[in-house]
């Protein structure tokens, strides 16, 4: 009995194999692991997740999709065949624009209730506030400018957390006249564009516009421009 009852359990392992290699060179299964912290704090590096081609790209899902050619983009050009996971904020016909770090759509703010990453401008009293100091450190998340200041990447929740106890934050917003990051500016050049200020941008027919939720830490479209529909592999699932 002992011994049905295994071969009855072994059986359907090899279907299930099959399956299994089946979904992932169709797409309908993908796993991922996560190589940077563009997605923070959303997803972190080196999570695994997974994805699927037979869930509709929606916008504020995070999706992933390959790169063609970014014959339009100062930031990647030449590269193709890299894979990339972004959250989808536009798509064709939305117009999409940035105001002193906050995105909208249609002229609607896309970040309310997101916890997004930001970098801030604190005083030397940041760092009593700070846990895992030496780790932040490392990831380029905490650094000293000067003697009393920081420049430290926080959480949206971190940060008002840190504001209501009194800590006094800068948030950091490029601006045209402090500095041209080209976020777009390829595309108008007779604007002064940053990745912080600009728009309104239509997106246009069969293209998506995606952003990372480590708003200064990702080569996102703001960068790399519109992404191609065509190129879109599937969405995360399980993450919001």
């Amino acid at each position: 009995m002992k011994r049905k009852w295994l071969l009855t359990l072994l059986i359907p392992l090899p279907v299930l194999f099959i399956l299994f290699i089946a979904a992932r060179l169709t797409g309908v299964l993908q796993i991922y692991r996560c190589p940077t912290p563009s997605g923070e704090p959303t997803v972190k590096v080196g999570q695994i997740f997974f994805t699927s081609n037979l869930k509709k790209a929606e916008k504020g899902n995070i999706i992933v999709f390959t790169s063609s050619s970014y014959h339009d983009s100062i930031a990647m050009m030449g590269t193709k065949g890299l894979t990339y996971f972004y959250r989808l904020i536009a798509e064709q016909g939305d117009n999409v624009e940035m105001k002193d770090g906050t995105c909208f759509v249609n002229g609607k703010n896309v970040d309310t209730n997101k916890s997004l990453m930001h970098n801030y401008i604190a005083g030397q009293e940041i760092l009593s506030h700070l846990t895992e100091i030496d780790v932040m450190e490392t990831k380029g998340d905490l650094r000293a400018l000067n003697e009393n200041t920081f420049e430290v990447f926080l959480t949206t929740k971190e940060a008002e957390t840190l504001i209501k106890k009194g800590m006094k934050l800068e948030k950091v917003i490029y601006k045209s006249d402090e500095m041209n990051m080209g976020a777009f500016a390829w595309i108008k050049k007779d604007s002064a564009w940053t990745i912080d200020n600009f728009g309104p941008l239509k997106i246009p027919k069969d293209c998506f516009f995606v952003m990372g939720d480590n708003r200064h830490n990702a080569l996102d479209s703001r960068f790399v421009g519109f992404i191609k529909k065509e190129n879109y592999k599937g969405s995360i699932l399980g993450i919001n």
